[in-house]
């Protein structure tokens, strides 16, 4: 299976239950999570810590300001930033927008934790290469993964 590449996220969910489960599975992997339970909190998150975040991870549906809306936000400030855009709503027409990035993966809920991994995992190497950065790897032994199963891209 090979090492996973590690970084500092930036996790977004306004569920607590789903944000805590996400942040310990991330964090159990070797990421480095900074958690916001909406997007106003991303963004104050994002001002002070914009130059250390690797990679966005982000509910779609959230009061004050959306997943959708953050994303692109983030992206007016650093236009290389993956983002991994998570939702159990899959008709919205607004992630269109993300359909040809190359840096971005749209995950239906449920998902599986090795598929969040995976995915994660994906777009980091893909920001590392955009970015020209050297990736710090994880020991492939203490975090299972497997191929995965639902991961979408919208075409």
């Amino acid at each position: 299976a090979g090492s996973r590449a590690l970084g500092t996220i930036l996790l977004v969910e306004d569920e607590d239950p789903v944000r805590v489960t996400t942040e310990r599975t991330l964090s159990a992997a070797g990421h480095r999570v900074l958690s916001a339970s909406d997007g106003q909190a991303a963004l104050t998150q994002w001002e002070a810590n914009h130059a250390d975040i690797d990679l966005l991870v982000t509910d779609t549906m959230m009061p004050k300001i959306t997943g959708i809306e953050l994303a692109r936000r983030l992206r007016q400030d650093r236009e290389e930033i993956p983002i991994l855009l998570i939702s159990g709503y899959t008709g919205d027409e607004s992630l269109n927008a993300f359909k040809d990035d190359q840096n971005f993966i749209f995950l239906a809920k449920p998902f599986r934790t090795a598929v969040l991994l995976d995915s994660v995992d994906q777009l980091l190497r893909k920001g590392a290469t955009a970015q020209g950065k050297a990736l710090a790897a994880s020991d492939p032994d203490e975090v299972p993964g497997s191929i995965p199963q639902n991961v979408y891209r919208i075409r």
